[in-house]
């Protein structure tokens, strides 16, 4: 599995414009404040702050739809972006810890959420028209890692009754069965962290 590790996120194309002034103030605030943590950023602060100064004055100057200060905005929003995506690869190289990176006041990449699997749906039991055989097969599951084929003669079902077959595919056939013996079989889906999750239960006479 692929190690995770917590880190700033670097694009702020979905910040409207007054947003990303509020955004880029934060973390410079903040940044300024974990200055222990972070001692020498890059870009500079400073840099950094004097053109959120230069991009305030243009939102200001550009509300009025002037074609020239519209441009002089967005090429301005456009090298703020750039500055604080330099910024954020700075944090992501200091640190790790969810915490440090929280104060510097950029956001953190998302947790990833465990997938959790369902059980195998709509199984079919047939008999391949073979003695001793029988086919079980489904969908296969979103998030399933592996599969486990169980069938038994037991009518009650006891756990330690079935007889398992580990699989990576959605089809399995058992062979060597009894014929005219009543098989009960089932299938789990196997996913992450141990998640077994167990289909209906089929029975068909081995022919």
């Amino acid at each position: 599995m692929k190690k995770f590790f917590r880190k700033v996120v670097k694009t702020f194309k979905k910040l409207a414009d007054p947003n990303l002034l509020t955004f880029g103030q934060n973390v410079t605030a903040s940044m300024a404040a974990a200055v222990t943590t972070f001692p020498t950023p890059v870009p500079s602060l400073e840099s950094i702050n004097t053109e959120l100064g230069n991009y305030a004055e243009l939102l200001q100057t550009s509300a009025s739809r002037d074609k020239v200060q519209v441009q002089l905005k967005n090429q301005s929003k456009f090298t703020l972006t750039q500055m604080l995506s330099q910024l954020a690869d700075y944090v992501n190289s200091i640190t790790t810890d969810a915490a440090l990176l929280a104060s510097s006041g950029f956001d953190l990449n998302k947790l990833p959420q465990p997938i959790t699997i369902t059980a195998p749906e709509n199984p079919a039991l047939s008999d391949n028209g073979s003695s001793g055989q029988l086919v079980l097969k489904f969908k296969a599951v979103k998030g399933a890692s592996s599969y486990v084929f169980q069938y038994t003669s037991d009518p009650t079902l006891q756990e330690s009754s079935w007889v398992s077959f580990p699989a990576t595919t959605t089809s399995f056939t058992f062979t060597g069965l009894t014929k005219g013996t009543t098989y009960y079989c089932r299938a789990l889906s196997v996913g992450a962290n141990q998640q077994v999750k167990a289909s209906i239960v089929l029975n068909r006479i081995s022919q």
